[in-house]
């Protein structure tokens, strides 16, 4: 098997591409595991998983952006996903941080 390196400043650009100054607005749900199991936060505040749908219903127009951390089980995930479909919400994105060691 090959491998084949590209120099990313030589690609083509779309004409109509275009970098958004700002992100637009997302509600943020983190699920993080601790030595005292999971924890939920809704930015940087601390919530419990029951508070979910609550928090996603504040501002049902906004994507929900699930980042959740990978020694998390799916089980969990799919609990927080009931919850933010329960507060009328289909569009989510997901995302995961490396944990260092």
């Amino acid at each position: 098997m090959s491998e084949q390196y590209v120099e990313l400043e030589s690609m083509a650009v779309a004409s109509n591409s275009a970098v958004k100054e700002s992100p637009p607005s997302r509600t943020i749900i983190s699920i993080d595991e601790t030595p005292e199991g999971q924890k939920f936060y809704w930015g940087m505040t601390e919530i419990d998983i029951s508070q979910v749908s609550w928090v996603v219903k504040k501002n049902p127009e906004w994507k929900v952006f699930l980042r959740v951390h990978p020694k998390v089980t799916h089980a969990v995930v799919q609990d927080v996903m009931k919850e933010i479909g329960n507060a009328g919400q289909a569009d989510v994105i997901f995302g995961t941080w490396q944990v260092a060691g």
